[in-house]
């Protein structure tokens, strides 16, 4: 039979109580950290076009404005947790996200966030928001869409390049996505500017 060896480390944590405390909220800090870091998942995708633009040229309706993007699960429900912009440039913010259902309709770029003129019925928050449209079905009874609320802050205007959604499974980045909120002398749209 051989000797059990014990590491020098264990003995001087065993002996000295601060520092094995020290050590044991470090490990938990680092168990915590693994459990709620979300890593990306294919459970939601989003049905936009390869390298989407959209955006807004005219403020006189306000600067809040709203975007939609088409999702859908591939297998289940999936439940949503929020939404966030994966990089800001300029005057802008991100404001949120609704998901809006429904069987006809769709909401490309609107003034306004939340947008007005939709059934409030058909729109939730992202937080516990489910998406149950399944992606290999033809013919959905709804469709959903992640409607995106940024506003612009400043009159330079800005980007969003890139949504990130995070879900019970993980998250899902469509980084391909751009939302422009021009300025007032064409900042961020001088080539999507109207030729006069």
């Amino acid at each position: 039979m051989f000797p059990i060896q014990v590491p020098i480390y264990s003995m001087s944590i065993k002996r000295n109580p601060v520092l094995r405390s020290i050590t044991g909220a470090a490990l938990m800090a680092l168990l915590f950290a693994a459990c709620v870091t979300p890593r990306a998942s294919d459970a939601l995708r989003a049905l936009n076009d390869p390298d989407e633009v959209v955006g807004f040229l005219d403020f006189t309706n306000g600067t809040d404005k709203t975007f939609g993007i088409f999702v859908c699960s591939s297998a289940a429900e999936v439940t949503l947790d929020s939404v966030e912009a994966i990089n800001l440039d300029g005057a802008i913010e991100l404001l949120g996200g609704l998901v809006y259902e429904a069987n006809d309709g769709y909401v490309g770029a609107v003034d306004g966030f939340p947008p007005t003129g939709l059934g409030e019925d058909s729109m939730t928050g992202v937080e516990g928001a489910v998406v149950s449209t399944i992606c290999d079905d033809p013919d959905p009874a709804l469709r959903t869409q992640l409607l995106v609320g940024a506003n612009r802050v400043g009159p330079a205007g800005g980007t969003i390049q890139g949504i990130r959604i995070i879900h019970e499974d993980g998250f899902l980045e469509i980084p391909d996505y751009t939302i422009i909120l021009c300025g007032d002398d064409l900042e961020y749209c001088e080539e999507y500017a109207p030729q006069t």
